[in-house]
């Protein structure tokens, strides 16, 4: 054979093996950071992953050299762990990522498919099966602000149910407490609250322009009782010192006892008091296993009080109230662990 004959047939020989285009490699998928590459049996059944294969050990997904989303199911078998394959459609596996983000069960189930769409079983070597390591997330269901400080932040409207909004108009308020959960349902607090508002448009014809403010310093405690697995009852109960301030002015003004030129005055009062608190929370999210929650309630409290708001010195008539006061309020909010 000539020479030139044996080159032409070793580059013959050569070419398809420099000219074949290199297939991809296959891609492990993260169904979400908290279960990592591997889930495991405890963690599809907390998901409601496969929920059809009870006896399932493991599921690894992954994007094929072809493109196409595969669960690699991992089941116990006679002779060794056997593999199942299964095509998971785009639309399953993003509704499957937005649930395990928002803490809850997979909303989209996969039925058992047509044989066209399962692949066929192989053995799969035991030195094939990965390790696990990393934590599981807790469902929003199971968190629980258990023995932890928990913040308590509220924002509502309130308003006088006696004499005293005669001079008052109805109130904003906010409401700011921590407490420590003293087991999963029962939290004792320490709180402030601060409403504010304005004097009725007579009361500043007589008195001069002002506003209106009730501040509160509660210790209480608040307890709940589950109504579904995100929903609970809650009711709450406190007492404290109360004060309500009444502030008004001008270069001539009315004040508590008579007229005073220049300035401004102010009227205080305060005593101790007490209030009740009814309401529901509903869980939002979870972290670390701490849950949060939003608050909404309707609150109740009432405290002692002076009498006399103001007195006309020539005519001796003396604008008065009740000897107490109360006020009924709404309010919306957060609770979440620090």
């Amino acid at each position: 054979m000539r020479p030139n004959s044996l080159l032409l047939m070793l580059l013959a020989l050569t070419l398809p093996a420099t000219t074949a285009r290199a297939v991809p490699a296959e891609h492990v998928l993260t169904l979400h950071a908290s279960v990592g590459e591997v889930v495991d049996a405890e963690e599809a059944a907390r998901w409601g992953i496969f929920p059809e294969l009870s006896d399932l050990s493991q599921v690894v997904f992954v994007r094929t050299a072809a493109g196409v989303l595969v669960a690699r199911i991992t089941l116990p078998g006679a002779d060794g762990p056997i593999l199942r394959e299964r095509n998971v459609p785009a639309a399953t596996w993003i509704s499957w990522q937005a649930s395990l983000a928002s803490g809850e069960r997979v909303t989209t189930t996969l039925a058992s498919p047509p044989p066209g769409l399962v692949w066929p079983e192989t053995a799969l070597r035991a030195d094939q099966i990965e390790p696990r390591d990393d934590l599981p997330v807790i469902p929003v269901s199971e968190a629980t602000l258990e023995d932890t400080w928990v913040m308590l932040f509220d924002v509502g409207y309130k308003r006088s149910d006696t004499r005293f909004r005669d001079y008052f108009t109805d109130m904003m308020m906010v409401d700011l407490a921590v407490g420590y959960a003293m087991g999963e349902r029962f939290t004792p607090f320490l709180g402030f609250q601060a409403g504010f508002g304005d004097l009725q448009d007579d009361f500043e014809d007589i008195a001069g322009d002002g506003k209106s403010a009730v501040y509160a310093f509660e210790l209480g405690a608040r307890a709940t009782a589950p109504l579904s697995p995100r929903l609970d009852a809650v009711a709450a109960v406190a007492g404290g010192y109360y004060m309500r301030s009444l502030r008004w002015g001008g270069t001539v003004f009315l004040g508590p006892y008579g007229y005073v030129q220049g300035g401004a005055a102010v009227r205080e009062f305060s005593d101790w008091g007490g209030s009740v608190k009814l309401g529901f929370q509903y869980a939002l999210s979870a972290k670390d296993g701490r849950a949060r929650y939003l608050d909404v309630g309707v609150r109740l409290e009432r405290f002692g009080a002076d009498r006399i708001v103001l007195t006309d010195p020539e005519t001796d008539i003396s604008l008065l109230a009740d000897d107490h006061d109360i006020w009924a309020g709404v309010s919306v909010g957060l609770v979440f662990g620090l």
